[in-house]
């Protein structure tokens, strides 16, 4: 084997070994499959972001992102997931601030972020959910029910 052919094989055992060490698992890429993909998930997490997709009396269906609550891992499952809305569930609602003047100025700016207790009401499709939490596992459930919905909502003057 000539020595380039060799330095080749070596770093590339090298950075294999790297990520190995860093993660604690061969990325999922390079040959394992996703749990939350396959049904053999053992990751855990209990808060998604996403879209309301469709609201209905006490329900709501969010697609959106899952991600593992275990640090360092990369398991993730794009889902739409039911979730209940109780009397118990805690409703923030963050709203981006924009004014005119900032709108016609051509310059940089940083809007205005206020933060208030949400409405049922709020809750529309197409409305961003920054975070909605459930103490079910959210891998293996599709029917949870929300304990804390944080939501996103922009105001800024009509567009000309």
């Amino acid at each position: 084997m000539s020595k380039t052919k060799l330095l080749i094989v070596l770093i590339s055992f090298t950075a294999l070994l790297s990520v190995y060490l860093y993660f604690g698992k061969i990325p999922n890429h390079l040959g394992s499959q996703n749990p939350a993909q396959t049904g053999q998930n053992k990751e855990v997490s209990h808060e998604m972001q996403g879209v309301i997709k469709e609201v209905q009396a006490s329900h709501i269906f969010v697609n959106g992102l899952v991600m593992s609550a275990t640090p360092r891992s990369s398991y993730h499952a794009n889902k739409t997931i039911e979730f209940a809305i109780t009397p118990q569930t805690i409703l923030q609602k963050t709203t981006i601030i924009i004014k005119a003047e900032q709108m016609k100025s051509s310059k940089p700016f940083h809007p205005e972020t206020s933060f208030t207790i949400g409405k049922i009401s709020d809750l529309v499709p197409k409305l961003r959910i920054v975070s909605i939490k459930s103490a079910d596992n959210l891998f293996t459930t599709n029917n949870p029910t929300a304990t804390e919905i944080n939501y996103l909502t922009y105001d800024y003057p009509p567009l000309p």
